[in-house]
């Protein structure tokens, strides 16, 4: 399911760049996750960011890499075991992690390890975070 049109301008209108089709296969490689449609769409549009867009917060697909490490560093700081994880697609100064699989984006923090449901889609994600 691609982004409605709202959300894609909601993102437009913060200026920002997006990550070539180039960009998105390499991450795809270099991370082992398939990227899903609606997250692709995003990256296409805002792979690299834009003014002001979630100052203090890693999502663009220059840190794609680095944040699955940083969230699954994160995770074992609380436990012993960390399960595969899903793709982490944003993080916020090392301590709230956002994942998506299954067309659903899962939350966690380093108080809180275990992953939980925060949104049915990326696509509501999106229009939470920038709304915020």
């Amino acid at each position: 399911m691609s982004l409605s049109q709202h959300t894609r301008q909601l993102l437009l209108s913060r200026h920002v760049r997006g990550a070539s089709k180039e960009e998105i296969a390499a991450a795809e490689a270099v991370t082992g996750h398939t990227i899903a449609e609606q997250y692709r769409e995003f990256l296409t549009i805002a792979g690299h960011g834009g003014a002001h867009l979630w100052m203090g917060s890693h999502f663009r697909i220059d840190d794609l890499a680095s944040m699955q490490t940083w969230a699954r560093e994160m995770i074992s700081e609380s436990l012993s075991e960390v399960p595969p994880l899903p793709l982490c697609v944003w993080m916020h100064q090392g301590y709230i992690a956002f994942f998506l699989q299954d067309g659903k984006v899962f939350h966690c923090s380093d108080s809180k390890p275990t992953l939980t449901v925060a949104f049915n889609s990326f696509e509501a994600f999106l229009v939470e975070m920038i709304s915020d």
